[in-house]
């Protein structure tokens, strides 16, 4: 399992922090937490948004499929993010992480 973080302003959107934890071998997410000063509406929109997202492969497509029917489903409002932002602020913390591993 490997672990990463990243910082990403959403252009025209609001600030995302991104907790990432994924299995290397399937590429698949195991864990995210996202945090930000975005808001979803419902507020549990966002719990739910992070378990649609384990067990997804790490590809824009996937998630960004992912998140879209999760906030279908739920009849979600999103403010400041979006599930392309949300998708990338995700591949930035995997790319970090795999740069901080070529320079150790």
């Amino acid at each position: 399992m490997l672990k990463a973080k990243s910082v990403y302003k959403i252009p025209d959107g609001k600030l995302l922090k991104v907790f990432l934890t994924w299995d290397e071998s399937s590429n698949q997410i195991t864990k995210v937490l996202l945090q930000g000063d975005f808001f979803i509406h419902p507020e549990s929109g966002i719990e739910e948004i992070e378990k649609a997202l384990v067990g997804c492969a790490l590809s824009e497509n996937f998630m960004v499929s992912s998140i879209e029917r999760v906030v279908s489903h739920f009849g979600m409002e999103l403010f400041g993010v979006n599930s392309q932002g949300i998708a990338y602020g995700i591949l930035l913390a995997k790319a970090q992480a795999e740069e901080g591993q070529k320079h150790e």
